[in-house]
């Protein structure tokens, strides 16, 4: 099962930039991340929020496209419809661990202006490389279903 973490950021483009070290720790196989949301409020209040689909959704149209390509020139319509169905299929079994989008606009509507917030839906994680990916930037962690001890270690990176 993944694990929710929210870090509310005290800079607008901090949680986008969290996130882009977050990415680069997937790159080596030190995260796994099963979706992620990045919510920034400019100074004026505008909010903005960047959903990223679930690995899951990914995984789903990847299969689906290639079953149906495959089909699709045997059997024309049906091929579509199977390669749809199986992508649905494969989407919902892979992606059940993705960022609500009523939570993250709720936390945005929160952020006060020139803040940020990410969202991570973390499958696995090493919880240093995390630390040490958070250490730049300024925050708390808003939310967690992590253990206090891990949530505590992010907190201490986060105070710079």
């Amino acid at each position: 099962m993944a694990e929710l973490i929210v870090i509310a950021f005290d800079k607008e483009d901090d949680a986008a930039e969290a996130l882009r070290n977050m990415r680069a720790l997937e790159g080596h196989s030190a995260l796994r991340l099963t979706d992620t949301a990045v919510v920034a409020k400019d100074p004026d209040g505008k909010l903005r929020v960047r959903n990223e689909a679930s690995s899951g959704a990914e995984a789903g149209a990847v299969v689906g496209g290639a079953i149906g390509l495959l089909t699709t020139f045997l059997f024309p319509v049906v091929g579509t419809m199977a390669g749809a169905a199986v992508g649905a299929w494969a989407g919902s079994k892979l992606g059940g661990n993705a960022v609500d989008g009523t939570f993250v606009e709720d936390v945005g509507k929160q952020l006060e202006p020139g803040k940020s917030a990410l969202f991570l839906m973390v499958g696995s994680a090493d919880a240093a490389g995390l630390r040490a990916a958070l250490e730049p930037y300024r925050g708390r962690v808003y939310q967690t279903t992590l253990s206090t001890d891990v949530e505590d270690a992010l907190n201490s990176a986060l105070k710079g």
